[in-house]
């Protein structure tokens, strides 16, 4: 378990922004070679994403006043309310117009073919809907209680297998957990 501000934060592919790896596959991976990724991004101006040809994206709005993704075909989506993920295909051209103040999204990026991945959250508690071969879970408010650790605001677990109906318990009131679940092809 890691605090999310200890890791480093890396500059976008377009140069717009940075990011900080949760969880990568394989490790080492870079923006061309990844088999998933799971980061938290800092978005502080508008402009254009990155594209990623054969990847499907979920994002998902942490903090901040959110932005309004257009893509080319002239279609958009205000991603304004907190905790909704949203899914699009990373090879689309897509641009992003701050609403007002910088944001922080929760991203999730996975290799078509290869992995998928649902991202659910929760509030005041749940439980898990689906296995999946590995997990990625953030903190975003509160503190939860799963799998054996207690996981605090702010910090990130990765867990490998997760079999559907684990409980998942918010031990405060304002408890928010966000999970990557990551399926790898051949094993749904």
């Amino acid at each position: 378990m890691i605090h999310v501000d200890a890791l480093p934060a890396i500059p976008w592919r377009n140069g717009g922004g940075a990011t900080r790896n949760l969880a990568v596959e394989p490790e080492d991976a870079g923006f061309d070679d990844f088999l998933w990724r799971v980061s938290i991004a800092e978005v502080t101006q508008s402009g254009s994403f990155s594209q990623f040809p054969g990847v499907d994206r979920t994002i998902v709005l942490l903090s901040g006043d959110g932005m309004v993704l257009r893509s080319a075909d002239g279609s958009q989506f205000a991603l304004t309310t907190p905790f909704v993920p949203h899914d699009f295909p990373g090879e689309t051209a897509m641009d992003a117009t701050l609403t007002g103040s910088a944001t922080r999204d929760f991203n999730v990026m996975t290799r078509r073919g290869h992995a998928r991945a649902i991202v659910q959250v929760w509030k005041n508690g749940g439980i898990v809907s689906r296995d999946a071969d590995q997990a990625v879970w953030y903190c975003a408010h509160g503190q939860y209680r799963f799998l054996g650790a207690l996981v605090p605001a702010g910090y990130v677990l990765r867990t490998r297998r997760v079999m559907a109906g684990v409980r998942l318990f918010a031990e405060t009131p304002d408890a928010i957990l966000i999970g990557a679940l990551i399926t790898l092809k051949g094993s749904e």
